[in-house]
């Protein structure tokens, strides 16, 4: 099933998924009383050390059992939907996301950096904001329908954006408790709810497919979803209740931090989905839909750390900042084990991702496996820049992320073109790799201006993951030709991977450390 990004990690990718930090007094702010009665959800005891370690064990326990869903749900998807509805989805998505992106002035950042993070009136005029814009985009969807529908030639999507546009609809009412429990790195009943959320969605979607098998049953599954949601944010997460109203002096404060939140998102987007946008032009919507699984599982280590780095270390890292605590020491201390965590990650997908898609999907989606290998490359380099975006906005320098994505943009412009005219579609691919590279390097130079670690300590990771990945390609092939089946290779290359750098990983103090807090 398509990854239906939320709110947050449209704000952060980019990731994200992503503000300038108050320094406020050296004493946490102490939760507010709402107007109400109801106070804001309490953080959780302990130093930012630990709260951080664990709302990093949440984050990735509540990954992990969200990638099962989202592959399990893929494989049934995959078996009852042909290729052109994943195609058709994944342009559907892309505009739902732009439009996202598009109207993005940083509500969830806003309250998760700001000082007045828990106060009501702040609350309250940030979800006013957020409800006007869900209203809006709705209306942009609707009005962009039947014009998308002519320039693709895609006759279905004049119902299906004013369709799907209703996710946007939903998400606009959800409650900012959301952004409270994020910024006091409250994650345990916060990760409750979103798997509760894409499990009930994920049901909605198969069950439809099973009785009518068409992109629709994906449509009414992304809906659902952000409906419930949306609902079970107001119902389960305790916090400020959520009531229209204005405050001019909280409007200011959104709309100053918003601005680069906005020039940050709108690149971003075009940044992110410029290729999906390009190649639903440019190649039938069946290839189009196998590139979009190859893409969605090549990104999944991209995903694990997106949202550790905004779950967790921007609000850490601000946290930090505000405090006038030690900054280049706790971004040490919190980006090696991520690098460490995701070139893991990356390199067995590298290793054994094609055999993963040859196992489980019908043979009209078996080119996504060689997609896939390349993609985890670019997905390397996200993981690399997204881990200095969680620095450079904890610092209030937005505007440096949004240097990162207009580089990736210039670069995808000549790159996926240059690509395409020299080794087809693969070549493209290899552009779009190259163009994320461009992003990365900006943001290198940008946490090196700061004071922080630049390129020259990422050197080492980056060989680490290439020698790694080799080695797994080599075993791959090694065992194919003993003539196993696919399944087989997937499981021995992932076992034998994941044990090495299970052992490798322990053995390392940092990250023993990391973990006995």
């Amino acid at each position: 099933m398509p990854h239906k990004p939320t709110g947050l990690e449209m704000s952060t990718t980019r990731q994200a998924n992503l503000m300038p930090a108050d320094r406020a007094a050296a004493v946490p702010p102490a939760p507010l009383l709402s107007e109400a009665g109801t106070s804001s959800p309490k953080p959780d005891g302990g130093t930012i050390r630990a709260r951080a370690v664990r709302g990093s064990i949440w984050t990735i326990l509540g990954y992990g059992t969200s990638q099962v869903l989202r592959l399990a749900g893929n494989v049934v998807l995959a078996r009852l939907l042909v290729p052109e509805a994943f195609g058709l989805m994944t342009l559907v998505n892309v505009v739902l996301q732009g439009l996202q992106m598009f109207s993005d002035v940083g509500i969830g950042p806003s309250i998760i950096q700001n000082r007045r993070g828990d106060d009501p009136a702040f609350l309250n005029t940030a979800w006013t904001v957020q409800v006007i814009r869900g209203g809006a985009l709705w209306v942009a969807a609707c009005v962009l329908a039947v014009p998308l529908a002519s320039f693709y030639e895609q006759p279905e999507l004049a119902a299906l954006l004013p369709a799907a546009g209703l996710f946007a609809l939903a998400t606009g009412f959800n409650s900012t408790a959301l952004f409270i429990h994020n910024r006091n790195l409250a994650l345990g009943r916060l990760t409750m709810l979103e798997l509760l959320a894409q499990a009930l969605g994920l049901t909605v979607t198969i069950v439809w497919a099973v009785l009518h098998p068409t992109v629709w049953a994906l449509v009414a599954g992304t809906v659902l979803g952000g409906a419930i949601r949306m609902t079970l944010s107001h119902l389960l997460l305790p916090g400020v209740p959520c009531r229209l109203r204005w405050d001019s002096q909280a409007a200011r404060e959104l709309v100053h931090f918003g601005r680069w939140i906005f020039l940050s998102t709108l690149t971003t987007f075009l940044a992110a989905q410029s290729d999906k946008l390009i190649f639903a032009k440019t190649i039938p919507f069946a290839m189009l839909g196998v590139y979009g699984i190859a893409f969605l599982f090549a990104t999944m280590p991209t995903q694990v750390i997106v949202r550790i780095g905004s779950s967790v270390v921007f609000p850490a890292y601000s946290r930090v900042v505000r405090e006038g605590g030690n900054l280049p020491s706790a971004y040490v201390r919190a980006r090696r084990p991520l690098l460490l965590v995701g070139a893991a990650l990356i390199t067995l997908t590298i290793a054994s991702g094609p055999y993963f898609v040859r196992s489980l999907y019908k043979p009209e989606f078996h080119a996504a496996g060689g997609l896939m290998q390349l993609l985890a490359v670019m997905a390397w380099f996200q993981i690399l820049e997204c881990t200095n975006g969680s620095a450079l906005l904890a610092t209030g320098r937005p505007s440096w992320v949004a240097a990162g994505n207009f580089a990736k943009l210039v670069g995808l412009i000549a790159l996926i073109p240059l690509g395409f005219g020299l080794y087809g579609f693969y070549g493209a691919v290899g552009g779009l790799v190259l163009a994320e590279a461009c992003r990365y390097l900006v943001s290198a130079t940008a946490v090196r201006r700061i004071g922080l670690p630049g390129i020259g300590a990422d050197v080492p990771f980056i060989f680490l993951t290439a020698g790694a990945a080799a080695a797994g390609v080599v075993l791959a092939s090694g065992l194919t030709r003993t003539g196993l089946p696919d399944a087989a290779v997937f499981l021995l290359v992932g076992a034998t991977g994941a044990a090495a750098w299970a052992i490798a990983l322990y053995r390392m103090p940092s990250v023993r450390r990391m973990f006995a807090s």
